[in-house]
């Protein structure tokens, strides 16, 4: 059996699939795969942050209460938790490579890729999509982007306060178009992965996607989805609004707009990703937003939203 999994960050689970909350999101990839699939809607993870709910997924182990005090020097934050995979734990990807599986790893979520971290193990081939977020990638004089900084913070600047943004914005200062997007260059990746690598099977392929996560920086359109009319600052990290006197209604309306604008871009090339497992058509996907997975026996927790397709296209609602 061939596996891929698609882990897509900070992704609220109302907002897909029959009943959800926000029904005017445009979502049709993920709600036609959440029609055709096992859905688990009773399932709640244990260790929220990002590192703690893929140490989960990838071993089968609760993350929680906080037992390792591993060296982490290095590497920001220090978040209860936030650490490496023990290495008395076994993964997921070193199981199946064990048992002769092509195991691979795409992502952009750069805090598996931190020093000491080792999320890596037990992956053939790991393919990290620099660029997202905080991630050291490309340096610069912050001048370079100054009128880039301008539309998503109040004046006056504070380069040390937005230091983070600062870094975000250089290492995407060269986009000319949606292609040069972290996202879509994950799934653009995982698809050409498995179109070279669909007839070696047995494979395991993680996708893992740091959006529809902070900053919330879809193209434009996408966010023009959702609130249009609108000539203020663009704020892709949220907590910037709460400078100065904080944000106004249509501020607050834009920044929603931001997100939902970003789930409909995550959407869109998590399709990229599906059309091609459609047309090689003997691989079974997996989605999931961050939380624990039941992967292996032993362990007792399902990820906060979780579905399942079988190669027979049936369909069927569970709890975990």
């Amino acid at each position: 059996m061939n596996i891929v999994c698609i882990c897509l960050d900070t992704f609220r689970a109302d907002i897909i699939g029959e009943g959800k909350k926000y029904s005017h999101v445009q979502t049709p990839n993920l709600d036609a795969l959440a029609s055709e699939s096992v859905r688990f809607t009773r399932a709640f993870g244990e260790g929220q942050p990002t590192l703690q709910i893929r140490r989960g997924n990838f071993t089968g182990m609760r993350s929680f209460p906080w037992k390792y005090n591993f060296d982490r020097r290095g590497h920001w934050h220090h978040a209860p938790g936030w650490h490496k995979i023990p290495p008395e734990q076994d993964t997921i990807a070193e199981v199946l490579l064990e048992r002769g599986y092509l195991t691979a790893l795409i992502a952009d979520t750069y805090h598996m890729f931190k020093p000491t971290m080792n999320f890596s193990r037990g992956f053939a081939h790991f393919d990290f999509i620099r660029g997202q977020e905080s991630d050291n990638w490309n340096s610069g004089d912050p001048r370079l982007i100054e009128e880039q900084l301008r539309k998503h913070v109040r004046e006056p600047l504070n380069w040390q306060r937005h230091a983070g943004l600062v870094n975000y914005l250089l290492s995407q200062r060269h986009r000319q178009s949606e292609d040069d997007y972290s996202c879509a260059r994950v799934f653009r990746a995982a698809a050409d992965w498995l179109q070279d690598n669909h007839t070696v099977g047995p494979f395991f392929l993680w996708v893992d996607s740091f959006d529809p996560h902070e900053p919330w920086d879809p193209p434009k359109s996408y966010a023009d989805l959702y609130f249009s009319d609108y000539s203020g600052k663009d704020f892709i990290t949220p907590g910037n609004a709460n400078e100065g006197d904080g944000p106004t209604e249509d501020e607050l309306r834009r920044i929603e707009a931001l997100y939902l604008g970003e789930v409909t871009f995550v959407d869109k090339w998590v399709g990229v990703l599906l059309d091609k497992i459609e047309q090689l058509n003997h691989v079974r996907p997996r989605y999931t937003t961050p939380g624990p997975w039941k992967f292996r026996e032993g362990t007792e927790q399902a990820p906060s939203f979780q579905y399942a397709v079988e190669p027979d296209d049936s369909a069927s609602r569970g709890t975990p």
